[in-house]
């Protein structure tokens, strides 16, 4: 099984710089796993520095600088749009630093009591190797601690296309990312050298009034990156994907039904 995924990493970049104005106001989800990684993170170990990756719009950034308030802070992401966000979170800005730089090419050395990212390892190219480097980057005892979305993601979605596809005797073609499973990210974090202390997947259901709600809140978060943006793909294939998945996947309530997988994760260098 391959360790690495077909992500242009340039035109991901573009999207989240796009979308970054809006981010906040369709990431409801991001910012409740957010939240739940936090409670997760103890208390790092003293004199030693944190760092973020994929601070996005700093919404995670600011609750660790304020359960962290006497460590420093390093925040990294990928896009400058993002990173300007970010900024307008804070009113001070000593002993936080933000820092543009791809979480898998990262420009430090030092080492760090913690490493915190919420909702980046599934854009990653290589996770397996920007693992390896993180374990270098961590002090004894310092966890990594880390969110993804990962397969089952959008299941709904990747169904109705799959359908729509074979309906038309065209070969399917994926509407979503290609996920890491928890099996790839077990074996990762393992022959890292890792210690697991946790791994929990959690499925967080939401609910679109239509199809073209549920496309337009994908696109606002800058999560449209995939092998083939909807606008590119036959005429047939979509309005036959939107029959299909409003046919079986509308709930009684009215609406929609979206599944994203995430995975919650501890890792620990000993």
């Amino acid at each position: 099984m391959t360790s690495t995924h077909s992500i242009n990493k340039n035109l991901l970049k573009s999207h989240f710089d796009l979308q970054a104005p809006h981010y906040d106001h369709f990431g409801n989800l991001q910012k409740k796993i957010a939240d739940q990684l936090l409670l997760l993170i103890r208390t790092p170990l003293p004199g030693t520095p944190i760092l973020e990756i994929g601070t996005g719009t700093g919404y995670l950034s600011k609750a660790i600088f304020k359960k962290f308030y006497s460590t420093r802070l390093l925040s990294i992401d990928f896009s400058a749009q993002m990173l300007k966000m970010a900024r307008r979170q804070f009113h001070e800005f000593q002993r936080l630093f933000f820092i543009q730089a791809d979480g898998e090419c990262l420009p430090f050395q030092g080492k760090f009591s913690a490493l915190i990212s919420s909702s980046t390892f599934q854009w990653f190219t290589d996770l397996q190797n920007a693992l390896k480097n993180y374990y270098s980057l961590l002090c004894s005892q310092g966890c990594l601690y880390f969110t993804l979305f990962v397969e089952g993601t959008f299941q709904e979605l990747i169904e109705s296309f799959q359908i729509a596809y074979q309906k038309n005797g065209l070969k399917p073609v994926r509407p979503a990312p290609l996920y890491y499973n928890v099996g790839q990210i077990e074996n990762y974090l393992t022959k890292n050298l890792f210690q697991i202390r946790l791994l929990e997947t959690v499925d967080e259901i939401s609910i679109f009034p239509s199809f073209d709600e549920l496309h337009y809140s994908i696109k606002k978060i800058g999560a449209s990156h995939a092998p083939h943006k909807l606008n590119w793909l036959p005429k047939s294939v979509v309005k036959e994907s939107k029959k299909y998945y409003q046919d079986r996947f509308r709930i009684k309530e009215g609406g929609l039904k979206v599944t994203n997988r995430i995975l919650y994760g501890v890792a620990e260098r000993v």
